[in-house]
Protein backbone atom coordinates (compact mmCIF):
# COMPACT_ATOMS: atom_id res chain seq x y z
CA UNK A 1 0.00 0.00 0.00
CA UNK A 2 1.33 3.39 -0.85
CA UNK A 3 1.15 4.74 2.69
CA UNK A 4 3.85 2.23 3.66
CA UNK A 5 6.56 3.95 1.65
CA UNK A 6 9.92 4.04 3.37
CA UNK A 7 9.62 7.82 3.80
CA UNK A 8 6.08 7.72 5.19
CA UNK A 9 5.62 9.26 8.60
CA UNK A 10 2.68 7.09 9.54
CA UNK A 11 1.62 3.63 8.45
CA UNK A 12 -1.38 1.36 8.89
CA UNK A 13 -1.29 -1.30 11.57
CA UNK A 14 -3.79 -3.29 9.57
CA UNK A 15 -1.65 -3.30 6.45
CA UNK A 16 0.47 -6.29 5.52
CA UNK A 17 2.18 -7.55 2.41
CA UNK A 18 -0.94 -9.31 1.16
CA UNK A 19 -3.01 -6.07 1.15
CA UNK A 20 -6.21 -6.92 3.00
CA UNK A 21 -9.20 -5.78 1.00
CA UNK A 22 -12.89 -6.69 1.12
CA UNK A 23 -14.16 -9.27 -1.39
CA UNK A 24 -14.60 -7.72 -4.80
CA UNK A 25 -12.61 -4.59 -3.93
CA UNK A 26 -9.76 -3.29 -6.00
CA UNK A 27 -6.25 -4.30 -5.13
CA UNK A 28 -3.78 -1.87 -3.61
CA UNK A 29 -4.54 1.64 -4.84
CA UNK A 30 -1.01 2.26 -5.89
CA UNK A 31 2.15 0.17 -6.19
CA UNK A 32 3.08 0.93 -8.78
CA UNK A 33 -0.01 1.60 -10.93
CA UNK A 34 -2.22 4.66 -10.66
CA UNK A 35 -5.86 4.49 -9.70
CA UNK A 36 -8.13 2.58 -11.98
CA UNK A 37 -10.69 4.81 -13.73
CA UNK A 38 -13.48 3.14 -11.76
CA UNK A 39 -11.83 4.04 -8.46
CA UNK A 40 -11.21 7.60 -9.64
CA UNK A 41 -14.88 7.89 -10.52
CA UNK A 42 -15.85 6.42 -7.15
CA UNK A 43 -13.93 9.19 -5.37
CA UNK A 44 -15.89 11.80 -7.31
CA UNK A 45 -19.16 10.04 -6.51
CA UNK A 46 -18.25 9.88 -2.81
CA UNK A 47 -17.20 13.51 -2.49
CA UNK A 48 -19.99 15.04 -4.59
CA UNK A 49 -22.87 14.63 -2.04
CA UNK A 50 -20.85 16.08 0.84
CA UNK A 51 -19.32 18.96 -1.08
CA UNK A 52 -22.68 19.61 -2.73
CA UNK A 53 -24.60 19.99 0.52
CA UNK A 54 -21.79 22.07 2.06
CA UNK A 55 -22.04 24.43 -0.90
CA UNK A 56 -25.83 24.65 -0.64
CA UNK A 57 -26.53 24.54 3.10
CA UNK A 58 -26.25 28.32 3.33
CA UNK A 59 -29.62 28.47 1.60
CA UNK A 60 -31.46 26.47 4.28
CA UNK A 61 -29.53 26.97 7.54
CA UNK A 62 -31.17 30.29 8.44
CA UNK A 63 -34.76 29.32 7.42
CA UNK A 64 -34.44 26.03 9.32
CA UNK A 65 -33.04 27.78 12.37
CA UNK A 66 -36.00 30.17 12.45
CA UNK A 67 -38.60 27.50 11.66
CA UNK A 68 -37.44 24.52 13.73
CA UNK A 69 -34.35 23.90 15.82
CA UNK A 70 -35.03 20.18 15.52
CA UNK A 71 -34.96 20.50 11.74
CA UNK A 72 -31.77 22.55 11.91
CA UNK A 73 -29.93 19.97 14.03
CA UNK A 74 -31.20 17.10 11.90
CA UNK A 75 -29.99 18.79 8.72
CA UNK A 76 -26.64 19.66 10.27
CA UNK A 77 -26.02 16.11 11.47
CA UNK A 78 -27.00 14.77 8.07
CA UNK A 79 -24.74 17.23 6.27
CA UNK A 80 -21.65 17.10 8.44
CA UNK A 81 -21.69 13.54 9.77
CA UNK A 82 -24.10 11.05 8.23
CA UNK A 83 -23.57 11.76 4.52
CA UNK A 84 -19.75 11.96 4.57
CA UNK A 85 -19.47 8.94 6.89
CA UNK A 86 -21.73 6.89 4.62
CA UNK A 87 -19.66 7.83 1.58
CA UNK A 88 -16.43 6.84 3.31
CA UNK A 89 -17.90 3.49 4.35
CA UNK A 90 -19.01 2.92 0.75
CA UNK A 91 -15.54 3.75 -0.57
CA UNK A 92 -13.95 1.26 1.82
CA UNK A 93 -16.48 -1.52 1.27
CA UNK A 94 -16.80 -1.28 -2.52
CA UNK A 95 -13.48 0.13 -3.67
CA UNK A 96 -10.97 -0.60 -0.93
CA UNK A 97 -10.19 3.05 -0.25
CA UNK A 98 -9.46 3.05 3.45
CA UNK A 99 -8.57 5.83 5.92
CA UNK A 100 -4.83 5.25 5.51
CA UNK A 101 -5.18 6.02 1.81
CA UNK A 102 -6.38 9.56 2.54
CA UNK A 103 -4.03 10.45 5.35
CA UNK A 104 -5.41 8.73 8.43
CA UNK A 105 -2.90 5.93 8.84
CA UNK A 106 -2.07 4.87 12.39
CA UNK A 107 0.97 6.67 13.81
CA UNK A 108 3.15 4.91 16.36
CA UNK A 109 5.66 6.55 18.63
CA UNK A 110 5.35 9.96 16.99
CA UNK A 111 3.05 11.76 19.41
CA UNK A 112 5.58 14.52 20.03
CA UNK A 113 6.12 15.09 16.33
CA UNK A 114 2.38 15.10 15.62
CA UNK A 115 1.76 17.55 18.46
CA UNK A 116 4.41 19.87 17.06
CA UNK A 117 2.93 19.60 13.57
CA UNK A 118 -0.55 20.28 14.97
CA UNK A 119 0.62 23.44 16.72
CA UNK A 120 2.46 24.52 13.56
CA UNK A 121 -0.64 23.87 11.45
CA UNK A 122 -2.83 25.76 13.93
CA UNK A 123 -0.63 28.84 13.67
CA UNK A 124 -0.48 28.51 9.89
CA UNK A 125 -4.26 28.14 9.63
CA UNK A 126 -4.93 31.18 11.79
CA UNK A 127 -2.33 33.38 10.08
CA UNK A 128 -3.49 32.41 6.59
CA UNK A 129 -7.17 32.90 7.40
CA UNK A 130 -7.77 35.66 9.94
CA UNK A 131 -5.72 38.55 8.44
CA UNK A 132 -7.01 37.79 4.94
CA UNK A 133 -10.66 37.60 6.01
CA UNK A 134 -10.32 40.76 8.13
CA UNK A 135 -8.56 42.72 5.37
CA UNK A 136 -11.11 41.84 2.69
CA UNK A 137 -13.97 42.34 5.13
CA UNK A 138 -12.92 45.98 5.54
CA UNK A 139 -12.00 46.42 1.89
CA UNK A 140 -15.19 44.97 0.43
CA UNK A 141 -17.49 45.97 3.30
CA UNK A 142 -18.67 42.37 3.09
CA UNK A 143 -21.53 41.29 5.32
CA UNK A 144 -21.86 37.80 6.72
CA UNK A 145 -24.84 35.57 7.29
CA UNK A 146 -27.67 36.88 9.45
CA UNK A 147 -27.57 33.65 11.45
CA UNK A 148 -24.21 32.02 12.14
CA UNK A 149 -23.24 28.87 14.00
CA UNK A 150 -22.28 31.03 16.97
CA UNK A 151 -25.90 32.23 17.13
CA UNK A 152 -27.28 28.71 17.53
CA UNK A 153 -24.94 27.85 20.40
CA UNK A 154 -26.70 27.30 23.76
CA UNK A 155 -26.12 29.89 26.48
CA UNK A 156 -25.68 27.33 29.26
CA UNK A 157 -21.89 26.77 29.63
CA UNK A 158 -21.81 22.96 29.54
CA UNK A 159 -24.22 22.73 26.61
CA UNK A 160 -22.30 25.51 24.85
CA UNK A 161 -19.04 23.59 25.24
CA UNK A 162 -20.56 20.32 24.00
CA UNK A 163 -22.04 21.96 20.91
CA UNK A 164 -18.75 23.74 20.23
CA UNK A 165 -16.93 20.39 20.37
CA UNK A 166 -19.49 18.83 18.02
CA UNK A 167 -19.28 21.67 15.47
CA UNK A 168 -15.48 21.79 15.63
CA UNK A 169 -14.86 18.06 15.56
CA UNK A 170 -17.32 17.20 12.79
CA UNK A 171 -15.99 20.01 10.61
CA UNK A 172 -12.36 19.16 11.34
CA UNK A 173 -12.65 15.45 10.57
CA UNK A 174 -14.93 15.39 7.56
CA UNK A 175 -13.87 18.65 5.93
CA UNK A 176 -10.20 17.68 6.07
CA UNK A 177 -10.99 14.30 4.55
CA UNK A 178 -13.29 15.67 1.86
CA UNK A 179 -11.31 18.80 0.97
CA UNK A 180 -7.75 17.61 1.54
CA UNK A 181 -7.46 13.82 1.86
CA UNK A 182 -9.63 12.41 -0.91
CA UNK A 183 -8.80 15.14 -3.46
CA UNK A 184 -5.13 14.32 -2.86
CA UNK A 185 -5.78 10.69 -3.80
CA UNK A 186 -7.72 11.82 -6.87
CA UNK A 187 -5.26 14.38 -8.24
CA UNK A 188 -1.98 12.86 -7.12
CA UNK A 189 -2.68 9.17 -7.74
CA UNK A 190 -5.56 9.23 -10.19
CA UNK A 191 -3.81 10.32 -13.37
CA UNK A 192 -0.79 9.38 -15.46
CA UNK A 193 1.07 12.25 -13.79
CA UNK A 194 0.54 13.86 -10.40
CA UNK A 195 -1.28 17.19 -10.49
CA UNK A 196 -0.34 19.08 -7.31
CA UNK A 197 -1.32 22.45 -8.76
CA UNK A 198 -4.80 21.28 -9.69
CA UNK A 199 -5.11 19.64 -6.27
CA UNK A 200 -4.32 22.85 -4.42
CA UNK A 201 -6.43 25.12 -6.63
CA UNK A 202 -9.55 22.92 -6.78
CA UNK A 203 -9.46 22.08 -3.09
CA UNK A 204 -8.93 25.68 -1.98
CA UNK A 205 -11.60 27.10 -4.30
CA UNK A 206 -14.22 24.57 -3.21
CA UNK A 207 -13.31 25.08 0.45
CA UNK A 208 -13.70 28.83 0.07
CA UNK A 209 -16.98 28.61 -1.82
CA UNK A 210 -18.43 26.35 0.89
CA UNK A 211 -18.36 29.41 3.18
CA UNK A 212 -20.09 31.79 0.76
CA UNK A 213 -23.00 32.53 3.10
CA UNK A 214 -20.60 34.28 5.48
CA UNK A 215 -19.60 36.85 2.87
CA UNK A 216 -16.95 37.38 0.19
CA UNK A 217 -14.27 38.00 2.81
CA UNK A 218 -14.91 34.54 4.28
CA UNK A 219 -14.63 32.92 0.85
CA UNK A 220 -11.23 34.54 0.33
CA UNK A 221 -10.02 33.84 3.87
CA UNK A 222 -10.97 30.18 3.87
CA UNK A 223 -9.65 29.72 0.33
CA UNK A 224 -6.31 31.12 1.47
CA UNK A 225 -6.34 28.75 4.43
CA UNK A 226 -7.12 25.93 2.00
CA UNK A 227 -4.03 26.72 -0.08
CA UNK A 228 -1.75 26.50 2.94
CA UNK A 229 -3.51 23.39 4.25
CA UNK A 230 -3.02 21.58 0.92
CA UNK A 231 0.62 22.69 0.74
CA UNK A 232 1.22 21.37 4.25
CA UNK A 233 -0.50 18.07 3.48
CA UNK A 234 1.61 17.63 0.35
CA UNK A 235 4.64 17.93 2.61
CA UNK A 236 3.69 15.83 5.64
CA UNK A 237 1.24 13.34 4.05
CA UNK A 238 -0.84 12.85 7.20
CA UNK A 239 -4.18 14.50 8.00
CA UNK A 240 -3.94 14.17 11.78
CA UNK A 241 -2.19 17.53 12.38
CA UNK A 242 -4.58 19.27 9.96
CA UNK A 243 -7.59 17.81 11.75
CA UNK A 244 -6.14 18.88 15.10
CA UNK A 245 -5.43 22.39 13.82
CA UNK A 246 -8.87 22.71 12.24
CA UNK A 247 -10.45 21.65 15.54
CA UNK A 248 -8.39 24.12 17.56
CA UNK A 249 -9.10 27.06 15.24
CA UNK A 250 -12.84 26.33 15.23
CA UNK A 251 -12.96 25.90 19.01
CA UNK A 252 -11.26 29.27 19.45
CA UNK A 253 -13.82 30.83 17.10
CA UNK A 254 -16.72 29.40 19.13
CA UNK A 255 -15.41 30.57 22.51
Amino acid sequence: MYWRRTDARCDSSAADESDRRPPGANASLVNPARLRPSVRTAILIATFPTLGVLLLNGFWNEPLYRASMTGFWFADGLTHVVVPAAMLVWLAARHGINPADYGLAACRGRSGELLGLTLLASALFWISYKPVATFFGHLLQSEGALVTYVDVMPVQPVAHSLVAVYFSLSAAVFEEIMYRGLPHVYFMRGWSAARPGMYVICSAVLFGLAHWENGAHEILGTACLGVFACALYLKIRTLWPLIGAHFIVDMVSFT
